[in-house]
């Protein structure tokens, strides 16, 4: 095997490893996700979760005044650590910390401001004493949203050490752990105020014990005020801004429209239309765990000006993308009702919202490493551009739509899902062929057509366990998936998975001692580029 090809496979080892601990990880908050509301909306009532998720819509906005600049930490440390710079790693993260120490204190005041007008942003109709609650929960929710901005760039300088597994850890124990007490305080008969003071503690334990990671694994690392100059300040700030456009537009687009729902409807409506959005975002977030892996990888590669890998790479984070992601729209576009009846109950049931939703997210999420790669060569900053403009569009439209054409949460729904194919789907696709000089129209087959072979076993199974079990949700469920899964593998199998990568699963279930499988013509393996 030659140095080339033994490092491309290194690679593809090394990033399947990686996006396997993301995943892993994740899996905490995903239960987390599931079974918090359900805690909440069953001990305290649906108006009360409204209320919860208002309080996170509110504080979110805190992430609009890190300009972009914690990513920059995360892509410096993997290129000064291949050079062994660490001078000016540690000018980088210290100018990084700078800013976001600025940020944190416009944090709080941001926060105080949403306290002081959190009676105008909600409904009249709200009660008196959950309109006092909700401005302590906004308040404590708030400064720990505010703390995250400097402490949550040591999770991201883990990323850019590629230690995954260690950054999963503290999340996921710190998580576990508040989720637990929670859990508890609910049972005793506290509030959203307790459950706040929780978020707030397990937040600032989970970063700093990320801090203590790094400081063990870059010694050489010197955090302090004097590293900072006014070239490293420009320099984070000018690759964060980049960044931070799609921050402000992904924040408004989803935080906004909560907001122009809790306005025009109330809060019982937003606790429904939330469920529908966060069961979207819970595959979203499944995707970044796949994405971010690649904005390390792409930087060091266009360090080195391997444009051939480059290629290589940008169409199979796009290609095994899309075959993640179709699989969960499919899934959330036809079983979404039952999902959401199984999860919190008929009362928060919105099919029509959720399919929705999850086919306006599908290029978004497929494209999660075609954006993370944008990033790690700096070629980001027209994706940025594109979704603030969509998002803008999008507030605009789901305001008109929500308020005076009274569309109601479907309103929402199309305004958010029309917005993100376009901001975050098909601009950021069309940016990078056009940076690395790929045919478009090549890509999007090439990376599309695997994934599309899967599409009418799974919806078949599933629309017809529907109509088998329809008094039976959970049999419903489960022979759906489970016939559909059993059958969307099969045609992976057999048309997607690279021969590679079968003999090694071959070869670790222990199923048999050599597999002698040879590439078949009808396996997608690769994309011609015009140079």
């Amino acid at each position: 095997m030659s140095s080339a090809s033994s490092k491309r496979s290194h690679r593809s080892v090394s990033l399947v490893r990686a996006v396997g601990a993301n995943w892993l990880g994740y899996l905490v908050f995903a239960i987390s996700g599931f079974l918090l509301p359900r805690f909440i909306g069953s001990s305290i009532g649906q108006e009360r979760l409204g209320i919860w998720d208002f309080a996170w819509s509110s504080v979110q906005f805190t992430g609009w005044l890190t300009f972009g600049v914690a990513s920059a930490a995360s892509r410096d440390v993997a290129r000064f650590r291949a050079v062994q710079d660490w001078t000016a790693l540690s000018q980088s993260v210290s100018a990084t910390l700078a800013v976001l120490c600025l940020a944190f204190g416009g944090g709080l005041v941001l926060i105080g401001a949403f306290v002081f007008f959190t009676p105008s942003l909600l409904s009249p109709e709200t009660e008196p004493g959950i309109v006092v609650e909700a401005r302590s929960v906004v308040a404590i929710l708030g400064v720990s949203a505010a703390a995250a901005l400097p402490l949550g760039v040591f999770p991201g300088m883990l990323s850019g050490l590629e230690r995954w597994d260690l950054k999963n850890l503290t999340r996921s124990v710190t998580h576990l752990a508040c989720l637990a007490i929670m859990g508890v305080l609910l049972l005793a008969g506290h509030g959203l105020v307790a459950l706040a003071c929780a978020t707030l503690v397990a937040e600032v334990a989970g970063h700093l014990w990320a801090f203590r990671f790094v400081k063990h694994l870059c010694p050489e690392l010197r955090i302090s005020p004097r590293a900072v100059t006014g070239r490293d300040l420009r320099e984070v700030l000018s690759f964060g801004g980049r960044t931070y456009l799609q921050g402000i537009a992904r924040g408004a687009l989803y935080q906004v429209n909560s907001l122009i729902v809790a306005a025009w409807m109330g809060p019982a409506a937003l606790a429904v239309f939330s469920r529908q959005r966060n069961l979207v975002m819970f595959a979203g977030r499944w995707m970044n765990q796949y994405g971010n892996v690649f904005s390390p990888t792409s930087a060091a590669l266009a360090a080195s000006r391997d444009e051939v890998s480059l290629r290589e790479l940008a169409l199979k984070s796009a290609r095994y993308g899309m075959c993640l992601a179709l699989p969960m729209v499919v899934v959330l576009a036809v079983a979404g009702g039952p999902l959401v009846r199984l999860w919190m109950g008929s009362a928060y049931e919105a099919p029509l919202v959720l399919a929705v939703l999850a086919i306006g997210h599908l290029l978004s999420f497929a494209h999660r490493g075609t954006y993370r790669i944008l990033v790690g060569i700096g070629r980001h900053g027209w994706a940025g551009m594109a979704e603030v403009g969509s998002a803008v569009l999008a507030t605009g439209a789901g305001y008109v739509l929500v308020g005076p054409l009274q569309g109601g949460l479907l309103g929402a729904s199309v305004a958010v899902a029309v917005a993100l194919t376009l901001g975050a789907g098909l601009i950021p696709a069309m940016l990078l062929c056009r940076a690395l000089r790929m045919p478009l129209r090549s890509f999007f087959w090439e990376s599309t057509r695997g994934a599309l072979l899967g599409v009418p076993p799974l919806a078949g199974s599933l629309f017809v366990a529907q109509a088998l079990f329809a008094d039976r949700t959970v049999v419903s469920l489960a022979a759906g998936m489970g016939a559909g899964g059993a059958l969307l593998a099969g045609v992976y199998w057999r048309w997607v998975f690279p021969p590679s990568f079968k003999r090694r699963l071959i070869k670790r279930l222990g199923l048999a001692r050599r597999a002698e499988l040879r590439p078949s013509g009808r396996t997608i393996e690769g994309l011609e580029v015009r140079t």
